[in-house]
C-alpha cells in the first residue's frame, strides 16, 4: 500500500506493468490493487488514497498538485512519504476553507484554529476504505459543523478529533509492524 501511495505521488498514473515490475507483484497481487484502487478509462491507476483524479482534499508536496481522498489520508501521508505537504479543504456543512501543513513530524499549521475532523471510531467496515472510511473523514472549521455533520451519519460511528489526535493515531499505526519493514526495505 505505501509503495502504491509512493509511486503515485510523483502524479503520474500507474500502468499495471510498472507496479507489478516497481514493486515486483504477481497479476493476482496487482489485481487486488486495482479492484481497491481508482482506475482511468485506459486502464491506469490513478488513486490510491492518493488521486490524480480532484477530490475537494488539495494535496501539495513539492511542486505536484495532487488530491487526497480523505482528511485522514491528508495528514498521515507526509508521515508515509516523510514529505511536508500543504493541504486545502472545504469544511462540507459551512464551505469555509480549511488549511494545513503537515510534515512528517506533525501538523505545523492550522487555520482556522478550530479546524477538527470527523474520524471513524470503529474498524469494521474497512473492507471498502474508500466508501466507509473515507467519504467520512473531512476537515471541519468547527466544532459545531463536524457535530452537525456527525449526528447526520447514523450509518457510521464518528468521533471527531483534533489535526495532531489524527497524527498521533496514525503515527502509532505507522511505527507497528508490517509499515516498519516495509518502508526499511525499500
Amino acid at each position: 500500500m505505501l509503495q502504491v501511495i509512493k509511486l503515485l505521488s510523483y502524479g503520474q498514473p500507474l500502468s499495471r506493468a510498472k507496479v507489478a515490475k516497481e514493486l515486483e507483484l504477481d497479476s493476482a497481487q496487482v489485481d487486488r490493487l486495482w479492484r481497491i484502487g481508482e482506475v482511468n478509462e485506459k486502464g491506469d491507476l490513478v488513486g490510491f488514497g492518493i488521486s490524480l483524479v480532484p477530490t475537494p482534499h488539495r494535496y501539495q508536496i513539492k511542486d505536484r498538485g495532487l488530491y487526497v481522498w480523505c482528511a485522514a489520508d491528508a495528514i498521515m501521508f507526509s508521515m508515509f512519504l516523510k514529505m511536508r505537504a500543504f493541504i486545502q479543504s472545504p469544511d462540507p456543512i459551512s464551505g469555509e476553507r480549511i488549511n494545513l501543513v503537515v510534515s512528517p513530524n506533525g501538523v505545523e499549521s492550522l487555520d482556522p484554529k478550530t479546524t477538527v475532523i470527523s474520524h471513524p471510531t470503529e474498524t469494521e467496515g474497512l473492507k471498502n476504505v474508500r466508501r466507509w472510511f473515507c467519504d467520512a473523514t473531512h476537515f471541519f472549521a468547527s466544532h459545531e459543523t463536524a457535530d452537525e455533520y456527525v449526528a447526520n451519519r447514523q450509518e457510521i460511528q464518528l468521533t471527531t478529533l483534533s489535526a495532531q489526535e489524527v497524527f498521533e493515531i496514525w503515527q502509532k499505526v505507522y511505527d507497528r509492524e508490517p509499515y516498519v519493514s516495509l518502508v526499511a526495505n525499500r
